[in-house]
């Protein structure tokens, strides 16, 4: 088989030929011989589909391009099913590869532009989906494919790569930027709005015997940690303040279960204080607050109402290492945030709410 050369797009002239008759469709490539070419394995189909045959591995590579679908098709990439009994189906990855001594490439899976719009706004861009292969028929069954995130092993003392679940910037201000967990039977949905965390929030993931770095919290849920001491020494005695920073928010109509757990000083173990909250109104609140008198002492409320009890307890029972607990349950009527408040028994006599205090939270209902 050959092909007339017609000269003047490269080097040489003459005919250039092939071992064998061409398979239609298949694209061809230089054999390394002399003006040889040979089948590659690869083909464009009747519509027009890059098809790659079952015996030949294949690699894209590119230097800065993008390969997209510029008329608004669908497009597919997909490693072919394996042939003959028990035989596996192809490996399909995304890599981007550095050079000598440069880091490795970033491989994006990007869903398309949404399109621009007039005064009704533009298209929603396009979504990803990241989704395990179905199991193949039979008795029984085959199990469906995982979906797993990985981050990359380290070379030498490094650490790993981490995994991370990160929601678009919105250029809109104070709007939610949410991640979740739906379950596909039910259509529950768990989600958790980013734009609300803060430096001090930190979310508890179970150990795999499903307990926690804090013992004391059972449930899952958030925990809110205080990095500064908060000071209060009024020159009005027994003024209610905030614990600045010891807080959450709430929803209006959810139902919140919480437990603040607070490490405190006294100026003097005559120095007494009290410990309440504070919040939006609500329609149920119900909570048990305690702190030391003396070493062997403690004062106990059950409280259904804000920043009370209204009067401080007389004493401290040391001057470091107390402990104050307010624990309970709120469903509010409004939106807001639920804060832990203190009072110091005696004018400019310092209690002070040390850095490390938290607030666990959880939404139940």
């Amino acid at each position: 088989m050959s092909f007339h050369s017609f000269g003047g797009g490269g080097a040489g002239s003459g005919d250039v030929t092939a071992a064998s008759n061409l398979t239609n469709e298949y694209i061809v490539r230089g054999d390394g011989g002399a003006k040889g070419v040979k089948k590659s394995g690869i083909k464009i189909d009747v519509d027009n589909r890059l098809v790659v045959d079952s015996v030949t591995n294949f690699s894209l590579t590119m230097e800065t391009q993008t390969i997209a679908d510029t008329a608004g098709y669908d497009m597919t990439l997909s490693a072919a099913h394996g042939l003959g009994t028990g035989a596996g189906g192809g490996f399909f990855a995304l890599a981007g590869n550095g050079g000598d001594d440069g880091p490795g490439g970033i491989a994006n899976l990007v869903g398309g532009t949404g399109g621009a719009g007039g005064a009704g706004g533009g298209g929603d861009g396009g979504n990803v989906l990241v989704e395990g292969g179905p199991g193949g028929p039979g008795l029984g069954g085959g199990r469906g494919g995982d979906v797993i995130l990985r981050g990359g092993l380290s070379t030498e003392n490094n650490n790993g790569g981490a995994i991370g679940l990160e929601p678009s910037l919105l250029a809109g201000a104070g709007v939610a930027r949410y991640v979740y967990i739906k379950d596909p039977a039910t259509g529950f949905t768990t989600s958790l709005d980013t734009g609300s965390l803060s430096a001090s929030r930190v979310h508890k993931i179970p150990d795999a015997d499903g307990t926690f770095a804090l013992k004391h919290q059972v449930l899952p849920g958030e925990t809110v940690i205080i990095t500064s001491d908060v000071v209060n020494a009024e020159v009005v005695a027994d003024t209610m303040t905030d614990v600045t920073g010891l807080s959450f928010p709430v929803v209006s109509g959810s139902t919140y279960s919480f437990k603040f757990m607070i490490i405190y000083t006294a100026a003097a173990t005559t120095t007494g204080s009290r410990w309440s909250i504070n919040g939006p109104a609500t329609t149920l609140l119900g909570f048990r607050s305690s702190w030391p008198l003396t070493i062997t002492t403690v004062t106990v409320n059950n409280r259904t109402a804000y920043d009370v009890p209204t009067a401080s307890s007389t004493s401290s029972g040391n001057t470091a290492g107390n402990i104050a607990f307010i624990e309970g349950f709120i469903t509010p009527s409004a939106d807001g945030t639920v804060i832990a408040r203190f009072a110091s028994e005696v004018t400019a006599s310092a209690i002070t709410a040390k850095a490390g205090s938290f607030v666990q939270f959880l939404k139940v209902i």
